[in-house]
């Protein structure tokens, strides 16, 4: 006989997991700005990144000295690499929570799904982003308006929550991924930083295609003539592909995500092929994506491009 409250909760148990991925996530983001740790390495990077970018901007060669545009700002911030070394360490800190506090069996046990889980970290890590790309961009502002230039182009600040942080999110779901798959916190890091590493300097390591580099792009370059021009064409089709694959790697991590029932690599990875087959509409639709987006760029670059290679 099951209990009226019970019953109730199965019969609105959309209602319901809308409301626990409300509450997890809201604990989530409370964690997240009451960490002494990342309240110190943001303060720590705006320090150092208004430094480097002030350096970068009004100093060239020879002494010659620049105006801070926004297009020459925007383009020295789009890249956050050091947000990678935080998004690993706050991705082990969020996937382990539940393990570190002993209260896995108590979660587990509730009737809520693991998609809601995985959803809440993964918006968490978004939120992350998004606040060290708030952080660039007053960066940027600053140094505009300490050094008299009061021309702020606020629409070109807002493209960096596309162009800068969107990467970030696939990275996330990536991160996720590898941390889900170890069962102990401090060897999921160091696969994610080993994964990250290798995609971050695929170049040096011999992997120069853009189809073979996670969430990597052409550089993209601003003009005050047409924008980023031809460049944000190429970064939409990058991204793109990216996100089929990255909704792959979602679906995965939410079928073999840990619990309490299952506790070794094996017992979740027998869970898989029931998940994938919940989700099979959405695996089919970003395999096509996937492929078909990858089939055009490469038909782009090494047909019509004749792409070739540093060597």
């Amino acid at each position: 006989i099951i209990p009226f409250r019970h019953f109730n909760v199965l019969a609105n148990g959309s209602k319901y997991n809308f409301s626990s991925f409300k509450s997890q996530f809201k604990l989530e983001v409370i964690s997240l700005f009451k960490h002494i740790p990342f309240m110190v390495m943001l303060l720590l990077w705006i320090f150092i990144f208004g430094i480097e970018l002030k350096d970068n901007i009004l100093y060239g060669p020879y002494g010659i000295r620049y105006l801070p545009t926004t297009g020459a700002i925007i383009e020295e911030m789009r890249a956050m690499k050091f947000a990678l070394l935080l998004l690993v360490f706050y991705a082990a800190e969020l996937i382990a929570r539940e393990r570190t506090s002993n209260i896995q069996s108590l979660i587990y046990s509730t009737p809520v799904k693991n998609g809601v889980l995985w959803g809440a970290k993964c918006l968490t890590l978004a939120v992350l982003v998004m606040v060290l790309v708030t952080a660039n961009i007053a960066i940027g502002i600053a140094v505009q308006l300490f050094n008299g230039y009061d021309v702020i182009e606020f629409s070109k600040y807002i493209s960096l929550y596309y162009y800068s942080a969107f990467p970030f999110f696939l990275f996330i779901i990536l991160i996720v991924f590898i941390q889900n798959l170890a069962n102990n916190k401090y060897l999921g890091m160091m696969l994610s930083m080993i994964v990250v590493f290798a995609f971050s300097f695929a170049p040096r390591l011999g992997i120069e295609h853009f189809l073979l580099r996670f969430a990597s792009v052409p550089d993209l370059q601003f003009s005050y003539f047409n924008n980023f021009g031809h460049y944000a064409n190429a970064f939409n089709w990058y991204m793109l592909y990216w996100l089929g694959f990255a909704v792959i790697l979602a679906i995965l991590t939410i079928g073999m995500w840990q619990s309490s029932l299952q506790l070794t690599f094996l017992d979740r990875l027998k869970s898989l092929p029931k998940s994938l087959y919940q989700s099979k509409v959405l695996v089919v639709i970003s395999l096509l994506i996937w492929i078909s987006c990858g089939a055009f760029i490469y038909q782009q670059t090494n047909v019509i491009g004749r792409y070739q290679n540093k060597q």
